[in-house]
């Protein structure tokens, strides 16, 4: 009976367990309940009741396929936390969300509703209370479509009020949107004469309708849309107009575009118009002085010419009738006929002076009758008329001084308070050069540092003289003490104005320098190469690159002084010439293996020069025998290495990710070492070998420290408590053995088998007590 009970025990504590994880039992539901498809931004309100013994702490919503979060929510709770990936709201604290028994809270969300479909969603709305207890459940949600298409950015292209063009294209574009979908869209204009329908051809949601070379008018249009669900909509009626283009008119007098003209008497006058309506019905129509129809058609351009016999103004009217698409356009020029006459120019000088008249004329060979004579000239800077003076009633004459520059002038001839260009020609007078001077004193090339002061000039009173000193500004006069080997370019001018150009005048003020004392290396080496207790030599040049003759002294540095010798350390070098010495070297046998950096340095009383090159000692035959011997050292070393890393890693450790790649390097400078042997490169090998044993080094340090890791554990969440559950009904069922009576067992002083109840304590001592004696008969065996 002692074994059952604890089991009984054992089993109600589980269920009293599972009891206690079970489903949280709440109400969800969603207002509205229905939403039209392809709606932004529509507000969700979800009611939470919770007929559960503990809190809701968190609630999320996950939305269905098609719907996504509008970027607005909120709760009737406080103190949350809102997360929209997922989306969810949580106060895990003594708070919590939702109250237990009943309580209720509200949670909304903007939402936009997918497009494409109707029917019903769901949305999964689930809990969690404060005892970690989970729940879930589904709240549908349907879409449906009562919501007719809607149009946005109407637009025409060009847009109304345009003008009439030859082949124009038009283009009319709307975009409709629906949350389902779109089954029609129509146009219906007036383009044609009458209200007609065309189906509008679309890219995506955008959709047009292309049109060519519409006539000018009044037109109406609108556009009419259907959805899959039947649902209708459309624009309102609107207008579209294009005006008649402007009829431009072209009209050639003798070749003079829209212009007024003059011919001479009895000469032939022709006159071309050119229309830019294309189209039949633009008549184009010629009259003179009025009355006379020169020629009336429909050809385009249209010509005529025609002699003007008698002297004085010829009025020519040109009409173009219109179409439905062009306007009527009507343009009047006047001819006026002179008799013959001739234009010229006196005392017009190629140079400007002062003072100096000239004279524009016109001369006619009979009189004109002209109500006066106008000369307009741009000497002044702008094109201004003067009234010309007459001689005789066929001369006209215009005297002025004019300035330097290109002049341009013409010529007209009044009629009835008409102006008509009777000639025009330009000429072109050069400025005249202003008189500069540019001194110095004393003079311009000087042996010695002394005073100089340099002045500019300018003979023109309203000119300004400008002196620059090697291409920067400086005032006049100019007064400095220069050093020796100084050079100064000096440059004078003036300023300009109309009348008056520049001259530029230069000299060059030059210091004789001192001698030059400078030394340059025209020969050393760049690596000398000796091998370990032999000697080499090498040869240095130095050039006097100066104007003056110096006394050298070459030195060495960067070895030991008992290394190398100079012969002709110390030499004289005349300017231009070089010097030589010669560097000997004698290495000892015991010498350090490596590069040394020597310096080298030539030094004269007023300048000194270096040099470097490199020394490197090579290793002799013995030395190449002890890096051989060191080399095979180094790989037994390795290989001593290797084993104890396999070691450690067989143990757990695992330092390969530690020093792997120390170990990948030590097995390449291996490798290149080997082949420097091969090649007899010991030099190389050598300071390969270090470097080999360097790294030994390292390794070696990281192993002593390396020490065996625990593997880390992570044990999710559910399963501490499941854990936590096996361990509270052991602690239950022990408890349960331990209380529970048991009997002593036979005994004849006492009279048989007897019930007895020791205590918890004996049971436990009992319980050791018999693990003890049977570790002492173990260990007896």
């Amino acid at each position: 009976m002692r074994v059952y009970i604890p089991i009984l025990v054992s089993i109600l504590a589980f269920t009293i367990f599972v009891g206690y994880a079970g489903a949280v039992p709440f109400n969800a539901s969603v207002t509205p309940t229905s939403l039209n498809a392809g709606q932004t931004s529509q507000l969700l309100n979800f009611t939470i009741e919770n007929n559960g013994s503990a809190d809701v702490g968190q609630v999320n919503i996950t939305l269905p396929s098609g719907f996504t979060y509008a970027g607005s929510s909120g709760t009737s709770a406080s103190n949350y936390t809102f997360s929209s990936a997922p989306i969810g709201w949580s106060n895990i604290s003594s708070t919590q969300l939702v109250s237990s028994s009943g309580g209720t809270q509200y949670f909304w969300l903007y939402v936009n509703t997918p497009t494409g479909s109707t029917g019903s969603y769901n949305f999964n709305v689930s809990v969690l209370d404060a005892n970690g207890v989970f729940n879930s459940t589904n709240v549908p949600l349907s879409i449906v479509d009562t919501l007719a298409p809607t149009y946005t950015t109407n637009t025409t292209t060009p847009s109304s009020n345009a003008t009439y063009a030859q082949n124009q294209d038009y283009w009319f574009n709307i975009t409709w949107t629906d949350g389902i979908g779109l089954s029609k869209v129509l146009f219906e204009s007036n383009f044609t004469g009458s209200l007609t329908n065309q189906t509008m051809s679309n890219e995506s949601s955008v959709f047009y309708r292309h049109l060519t070379d519409l006539s000018a008018g009044n037109y109406v249009w609108r556009v009419y849309a259907n959805d899959t669900s039947n649902t209708f909509n459309s624009t309102s009626q609107l207008t579209y107009l294009i005006a008649q283009a402007t009829n431009t008119v072209k009209v050639y007098l003798n070749g003079t575009l829209n212009a007024n003209i003059t011919s001479t008497n009895n000469t032939a006058v022709n006159i071309t118009v050119n229309s830019s309506c294309p189209q039949s019905g633009c008549t184009i129509t010629i009259t003179l002085d009025g009355s006379s129809t020169l020629v009336s058609g429909g050809s385009n351009p249209i010509q005529y010419i025609y002699t003007l016999t008698s002297p004085g103004i010829h009025t020519y009217n040109v009409t173009v009738a219109g179409n439905t698409n062009y306007t009527t356009a009507t343009s009047t020029y006047y001819v006026a006929t002179t008799p013959t006459y001739s234009t010229s120019t006196l005392n017009v000088p190629l140079t400007w002076a002062n003072n100096t008249i000239s004279s524009i004329n016109v001369t006619f060979d009979s009189n004109p009758s002209l109500q006066s004579a106008i000369i307009q000239g741009d000497w002044t800077g702008t094109a201004t008329n003067y009234t010309m003076s007459n001689l005789s009633s066929t001369r006209f004459y215009y005297n002025t001084s004019f300035p330097a520059g290109t002049i341009n002038w013409k010529i007209y001839g009044v009629y009835s308070g008409y102006a008509f260009l009777l000639g025009s020609n330009s000429f072109t007078i050069n400025p005249l050069a202003a008189n500069v001077t540019l001194n110095i004193i004393p003079q311009w090339t000087l042996d010695v540092p002394i005073q100089t002061n340099v002045s500019c000039t300018v003979a023109v009173t309203s000119l300004t003289a400008k002196l620059y000193r090697n291409g920067s500004a400086v005032s006049i006069p100019d007064v400095n003490t220069f050093n020796p080997g100084d050079i100064y370019v000096y440059i004078c001018n003036n300023t300009i104005n109309q009348n008056f150009t520049t001259v530029n005048l230069q000299n060059t003020v030059f210091i004789r320098p001192k001698p030059l004392s400078t030394l340059s290396f025209v020969q050393s080496p760049s690596l000398m190469q000796v091998t370990q207790g032999s000697s080499d030599s090498t040869q240095i040049k130095v050039k006097n690159t100066g104007t003056a003759s110096q006394d050298t002294v070459m030195t060495i540095s960067g070895i030991d002084s008992s290394w190398y010798s100079i012969k002709n350390d110390t030499i004289t070098i005349l300017p231009g010439l070089t010097g030589l010495s010669t560097i000997s070297l004698t290495i000892p046998s015991n010498a350090e293996i490596k590069d040394y950096n020597v310096v080298i340095q030539s030094k004269s009383s007023a300048v000194t020069i270096t040099q470097n090159f490199t020394l490197r000692v090579l290793p002799s035959n013995d030395t190449k025998t002890q890096i051989s011997n060191s080399f095979e050292s180094v790989k037994s070393d390795i290989r001593d290495l290797e084993n104890k890393i396999n070691g450690l890693n067989s143990t757990g450790a695992n330092i390969s990710s530690s020093v792997g790649p120390v170990m990948n390097e030590i097995k390449g400078l291996v490798s290149q070492t080997q082949s420097y042997i091969a090649a007899n490169d010991y030099f190389n090998a050598y300071q390969t070998i270090q470097k080999i044993k360097s790294d030994i080094s390292n390794v070696q340090s990281q192993l002593s420290s390396q020490t065996q890791p625990f593997a880390n554990i992570n044990i999710p969440g559910n399963v501490w408590l499941i854990i936590g559950g096996v361990v509270v009904l052991i602690i239950v069922g022990v408890a349960a053995y331990l209380a529970w009576p048991v009997k002593e067992g036979y005994s004849e002083n006492k009279g048989g088998y007897k019930e007895g109840k020791p205590s918890i304590f004996e049971k436990i001592k009992n319980f050791f007590s018999g693990s003890k004696k049977k570790e002492v008969e173990i260990n007896g065996d």
